[in-house]
C-alpha cells in the first residue's frame, strides 16, 4: 500500500532528514540517519514514502544513490501538512534562574525524570534567526511534568503570575527528530522551528523565512551538523 501522505505523521521523517542530510546511499542508510536523530521508522515506511517523493519529484533515485532535488519544495509541502503537537499537559512555574540556567536546570531535572525533552520550535529560534521574543522557555517532554516538576524541587514557583517556564507533555515523537544539543541547549531541529513559526503572526513568518533560509543553507553545505 502507499503511503497515505508522505508530508506528515511518522513519514515525514522521510523528507525532513533529507533536509540535513541531502544525499544517501540506500534506504537502508536513510533507516539508520533518521533512528541515530531520534527517529523511530521501519524499512517499508521509507521506501513507501521514497516512492511519493520520487513521483512529487522531490527525490531522485539512481545507481549513485538517493539525493534531494527540490528542498524548497519539500519545505512547502511539510508547511501546508504540517499538524501541531497535541498538548496533554502542561505546567508553568518560575525559577530563580534566568536564561541558559533555566535551560540547564529543566534539562538536568528532565534527565532525573527519566524523561525526553526538548525545546520547542518557537522556543529555539535563537539557534537560527534573529528575533525578539519573551523570556518564556517551552518544552516539550514525553513524560507527566509534574515528574520533572518533582525533581526540580524547591527550586521553582508554581504559583508565579510570570513564568519563566513551561513544560508540555505531547505524545508526538516528531518534536524530538533531529533536536540539536549545544552547551545544554536543547534545541528543536530547524525544521521543526520553522514549521512552528509559519503557523504564527506576521512577525513569526517573517523569522521562519530566516531559519528557511539556514536550512537550505545547511542542504547546500552537505548537511547539518550531527549533533546528538
Amino acid at each position: 500500500r502507499a503511503v497515505k501522505n508522505v508530508y506528515e505523521g511518522t513519514s515525514s521523517l522521510v523528507g525532513r532528514v533529507f533536509l540535513v542530510r541531502p544525499v544517501f546511499s540506500s534506504v537502508n542508510e536513510i533507516v539508520e540517519e533518521i533512528r541515530s536523530r531520534s527517529g523511530s521508522i521501519t524499512q517499508p515506511t521509507v521506501s513507501k514514502a521514497l516512492k511519493q517523493l520520487e513521483a512529487d519529484v522531490t527525490v531522485w533515485r539512481g545507481k549513485e544513490g538517493i539525493k534531494l532535488l527540490q528542498a524548497d519544495k519539500l519545505l512547502e509541502r511539510l508547511m501546508q501538512n504540517w499538524k501541531a503537537p497535541g498538548r496533554l499537559d502542561t505546567i508553568s512555574g518560575k525559577l530563580s534562574a534566568s536564561g541558559e540556567e533555566i535551560v540547564r536546570v529543566i534539562s538536568s531535572a528532565a534527565t532525573k525524570a527519566e524523561a525526553e525533552i526538548v525545546m520547542t520550535g518557537s522556543c529555539s529560534v535563537g539557534a537560527y534567526a534573529t528575533m525578539a521574543r519573551e523570556d518564556l522557555f517551552e518544552f516539550y517532554c514525553d513524560v507527566d511534568p509534574t515528574k520533572i516538576i518533582y525533581a526540580l524541587g524547591k527550586k521553582v514557583d508554581l504559583s508565579s503570575r510570570f513564568p519563566n517556564f513551561r513544560l508540555i507533555r505531547t505524545s508526538d515523537p516528531l518534536v524530538y527528530f533531529d533536536k540539536r544539543l549545544e552547551e545544554q541547549k536543547l534545541f528543536a531541529s530547524p525544521v521543526q522551528c520553522y514549521l512552528e513559526l509559519m503557523q504564527g503572526d506576521k512577525r513569526e513568518k517573517e523569522t521562519g523565512l530566516q531559519v528557511k533560509k539556514f536550512i537550505l543553507k545547511e542542504v547546500e553545505a552537505g548537511g547539518g551538523e550531527h549533533q546528538q
